[in-house]
């Protein structure tokens, strides 16, 4: 009987607790599902720790998933499927145009006047080759939904349908200065695209692009052909934007730990519910199968006067099936690592026929079918049947050979580490969206390519049965679906393509009528007058705003300084999983000023070159087993209280699982030992390095512009800028010297190694929680004896500040525009409120001259505690007009006016970029750098005051600076070789870039 009683009681509570489950399980299903949405799914992916929702919108069909975790860095973004039918950018340009104004913030630009005052961690949009993503960040969730609330409106509810000057000023539209004038085009994303089109990559991509997918949305640049942009109407940019941007063809992301039912609600009842479900065709259709294979020949622009001789890109193309097969994807990724790996037979082969200075593979799984290219760069054109020879030859030998186990472990360890260091970024929730999106755009499953364990675990299994060997047979070998194609230099390219332009706009002029001239100036004219109008107080108060209140405190970021065999170590006690962060600082100052170049060489080098115990191939091939990646590179750090003082270091950084700590320290002692003098690959690898910095200076001419202007007024960074255009320089005639110059070439390397490669001066950084610290400390002394300890005296280096004001011509079709001076030279000391001007003239004034009313695509300023003070444009269709506006800011400054409640915006604003997340190995680097340049925390914590401070009084009193700064005027530009030179009076010098 008691034992009954007992069994009673225990099922009656038993009862009552699955009652209670019941109901709270029924009203989070109530509270979801009350909202319009239906939950599809739900699971827990424990490689990204996080429980995963996925919802459809019950009236409309919006699709909705939300990646549930404690990530305090939230996020929210909505896609659209946007695919093009044509090179005329509209998706492109839609994408810029949704942000000049909507229903609720009408605007001219409400994307800006969030960056002026909100505390997002992440504001962009971008267009992909076949969606648009617009996602946004933010730490705080009432910032994040009033992120989220601008970009809703903006998406369904733009102002360009009652505004057409959004699209003539962001898309493009005739300017005529004059009545006499020939017409030329203008347009924020026309001169985008011309900066685009300039580069060999983008030339090839989309010629390979074209070859593979000559019947789908593929074929197309989503961004825009500036030949093509202006063949888009008015009438179709509206049409485009109603038949795709609906709910019915959303896809809605959110991350994070975030109030999902109170964010459903909202989503539902301020958006969704006011639309109905649409059938809209936005499906991206497949290619059907070739039946052989494809020959594309394109060309790319040079620049005029250089050889053209071995200058050819080659690439064998393949389509891979659909990326919904979750696990190709997975083994083409570690695939892809083998081959491009220096040890496979396939570059082996490549490498000893001299076919190019570089060979690479790629691999692209984010389209619906994924491609792999083979890509060997500065070729021969005459090479490529025996590159097409080479390519079948060494497959088929890797098939019937089978590949060195070696290879592909060491392929599955860089894949590993890559995911595990992907979970510790900072920015991974924006990094999920876009992989969410490359399976969910094609109604495939959204986690499809979150989870990856168990597909790696098989994938693993499966190597002793020729996986890898028969992937290659079936999807390379046998493959009908793939494609040949070759770009070649052409000087003349981008004349031909002004010639087409000129031929085209003075035939359109010479159509014109009276009128149509009036009509054209008239439209010009009304375009000027909505630019320079600014928004009415009540519209701009329209922006939802958080307060001062809002911003958090900061934690000091622990850093323990400590020392091993008497080496200076500061210890970042993070939690990195199971990764160790490693960061060497040598003391550089021992190499003297004349070989500061083959220090930067000797960056590029490191790990590639024979060693005393290793070749480069068994070098390589361990540092791909046993670490995430080796890299180097060199770098001048400036005294945060001293501008005359700077520390050159050369900085050795690896990242490595705790059980490999061993090997990497046995790596690096080889890596020391590095032989130079008779390395038997020094040629091959200096032609990569004159090829990565040819590369360089296409894709990035602002940065080596701002390096240029920085060298002419501050010494440290004229140490940084033998890294830059200097380097571009020295490498090329390097390698052309090299059959006359190799013994001298060699004994310069061997001398600045042997001088980096001392223990005294040297600062080690590492990064990783306590207990893996002690693994560290244990490992590390070994490392430590195998380096010199020979006092050696540091050099004074001696660098002549000069005003250059150089022209850098490069073959491209629009300019990058910098100005500027270090104010400290003028008696000026640095102060947090120059942060909160910076941000003041970025959105206030550059982003209104340079950007909206000069059509450039960007512009910014820049104040650093070093005393360095920059303006630039870049991709800019302007030189001397942009100039003429750097001159105006101090007069725009002095008439700007703004009361101390309505600056806390910029104040917001400059300290979001300050409060921006940091992943523990960039928050270690940035702790690193600051005790290397003698700023403390309490220094750090000074500045962050003085922006907090900041009124409009602090703001004024920097006038005079600005006026003293750009007084003297020092310029640097590279852009375009006619604008250069039509511009000459601007320059002290004129010089090409070497390519």
């Amino acid at each position: 009987m008691k034992l009954y009683v007992l069994n009673r009681k225990v099922i009656l509570a038993v009862t009552i607790v699955l009652i209670a489950f019941l109901v709270y399980q029924g009203v989070q299903y109530f509270k979801i599902n009350k909202y319009g949405f239906r939950l599809i799914e739900e699971k827990t992916i424990s490689e990204i720790n996080s429980n995963v929702k996925i919802f459809k919108h019950k009236k409309t069909g919006a699709r909705l998933i939300h990646i549930d975790n404690d990530d305090e860095n939230k996020v929210f973004s909505i896609n659209f499927r946007t695919p093009p039918t044509d090179n005329t950018g509209v998706a492109h340009i839609i994408e810029h145009s949704v942000f000049c104004g909507s229903r609720k913030y009408p605007l001219k630009d409400p994307f800006v006047e969030l960056n002026k005052g909100s505390l997002n961690t992440y504001l962009n949009a971008a267009t992909a080759p076949d969606y648009t993503m617009y996602p946004c960040a933010s730490v705080n969730e009432k910032e994040l939904r009033n992120l989220m609330d601008v970009y809703l409106d903006a998406v369904f509810y733009p102002n360009f349908y009652q505004n057409p000057e959004v699209f003539r000023q962001e898309g493009w539209h005739y300017e005529l200065k004059d009545e006499k004038s020939i017409l030329n085009y203008q347009g924020v994303v026309y001169n985008e695209m011309q900066g685009v089109y300039s580069t060999p990559s983008n030339y090839l991509l989309r010629n390979i692009l074209n070859s593979l997918f000559p019947n789908t949305v593929y074929s197309k640049d989503s961004g825009g052909d500036p030949l093509a942009i202006p063949n888009l109407s008015s009438k179709e940019f509206l049409e485009y934007h109603q038949k795709y941007y609906h709910p019915s063809n959303s896809f809605i992301y959110l991350y994070g730990d975030l109030n999902l039912s109170q964010t459903l609600r909202y989503l539902n009842k301020e958006y969704l519910r006011n639309f109905s479900q649409k059938k809209i065709a936005s499906k991206i259709p497949l290619e059907p199968t070739f039946t052989e294979k494809k020959y594309f020949i394109g060309s790319y622009p040079s620049n005029k006067g250089e050889s053209t001789d071995n200058k050819t890109y080659i690439s064998r193309n393949y389509v891979l099936g659909e990326n919904q097969n979750q696990e190709l994807t997975w083994a083409f990724q570690i695939l892809n690592l083998v081959l491009d790996n220096n040890s496979s037979p396939l570059k082996e082969a490549l490498n000893f026929a001299d076919i190019g200075e570089n060979i690479s593979s790629f691999y692209e799984p984010s389209i619906q079918q994924p491609i792999l290219g083979i890509v060997v760069e500065n070729a021969k054109e005459y090479d490529q049947q025996r590159f097409e020879r080479i390519v079948e030859s060494s497959l088929t030998k890797m098939v019937d050979e089978g590949i060195e186990p070696e290879l592909i472990k060491s392929a599955i360890n860089q894949v590993e580490i890559s995911l595990r260091e992907e979970s510790l970024n900072a920015g991974r929730g924006i990094n999920y969206n876009m992989k969410v999106m490359s399976s969910w755009l094609y109604d495939h499953d959204p986690s499809l390519f979150l989870e990856y364990e168990e597909t790696l675990e098989k994938i693993k299994s499966e190597i002793p049965n020729k996986y890898f060997e028969n992937l290659i047979k079936t999807y390379l070998l046998e493959n009908k679906h793939q494609s040949q194609v070759i770009v070649k230099p052409d000087p003349y390219l981008l004349d031909k393509n002004k010639i087409k332009v000129a031929e085209r706009l003075t035939k359109i002029t010479e159509s014109l009528s009276e009128a149509d001239v009036d009509e054209i100036l008239n439209l010009n004219e009304k375009l000027k007058s909505w630019q320079v109008k600014p928004d009415e107080k009540e519209t701009v108060a329209k922006i939802p705003k958080i307060s001062l209140r809002d911003i958090r405190t900061p934690q000091k970021p622990e850093m323990l300084k400590k020392s091993i065999e008497e080496t200076n170590v500061l210890h970042h006690p993070f939690e990195t999983g199971e990764l160790v962060y490693l960061d060497f600082y040598f003391d550089a100052s021992k190499v003297p000023q004349e070989k500061i170049s083959y220090l930067y060489l000797l960056a590029q080098l490191l790990g590639k070159v024979d060693t005393k115990g290793l070749s480069q191939e068994e070098l390589k091939e361990k540092i791909k087993m046993h670490t995430g990646g080796i890299g180097c590179e060199v770098r001048a750090f400036t005294d945060y209280k001293d501008k005359n003082v700077f520390y050159p270091k050369f900085i050795i950084s690896a990242k490595v699982l705790e059980s490999n700590l061993p090997e990497v320290f046995k790596i690096l002692s080889e890596i020391g030992t590095s032989n130079f003098k008779e390395t038997k690959n020094l040629a091959t690898e200096i032609k990569k390095v004159k090829l990565t910095s040819q590369n360089l200076a296409l894709e990035s001419g602002e940065r080596l512009a701002i390096k240029r202007c920085l060298s002419y007024f501050n010494p440290g960074e004229a140490y940084n800028e033998l890294g830059g255009l200097s380097f571009n320089h020295f490498i090329t005639q390097t390698a052309e010297g090299l059959s006359t110059r190799e013994n001298e070439i060699r004994a310069n390397l061997q001398e600045v190694s042997k001088l980096i490669f001392n223990k005294q001066g040297l600062l080690i950084s590492i990064t990783c929680d306590k207990d893996k610290y002690k693994s560290v400390s244990d490992t590390l002394p070994d490392y430590l004896k195998s380096l010199n300890n020979k006092q050696t005296k540091a050099n004074l280096f001696k660098f002549k500040m000069v005003k250059k004001n150089e022209g850098i011509i490069s073959p491209v079709q629009v300019q990058h525009v910098i100005q500027g001076n270090n104010f400290k030279n003028l008696g000026y000391e640095y102060h947090g409120s120059m942060k909160v001007l910076e941000n003041i003239i970025d959105t206030e004034y550059l982003w209104n001259r340079v950007r909206m009313q000069g059509g450039a695509y960007g512009a910014r300023a820049s104040f650093s505690s070093t005393g360095d003070f920059i303006l630039f444009s870049y991709r800019d269709p302007n030189l001397s007009k942009t100039l003429e506006v750097f001159k105006e800011l101090p007069k725009f400054i002095e008439g700007f006016k703004v009361t101390d409640n309505e600056i806390n915006k910029y104040i917001i604003g400059a300290i979001s970029d300050l409060d921006r997340p940091l992943s523990p190995y960039e928050q270690s680097r940035l702790s690193a750098m600051n005790h290397l340049v003698n700023c403390s925390y309490k220094d750090v914590q000074e500045n962050r005051k003085q922006i907090l401070d900041t009124n409009e009084k602090k703001i004024r009193e920097l006038v005079p600076l600005l006026k003293k700064v750009l007084e003297d005027d020092y310029h640097c530009i590279v852009g375009n070789e006619k604008v250069i030179k039509d511009n000459q009076e601007y320059f002290g010098q004129i010089m090409n870039i070497n390519l």
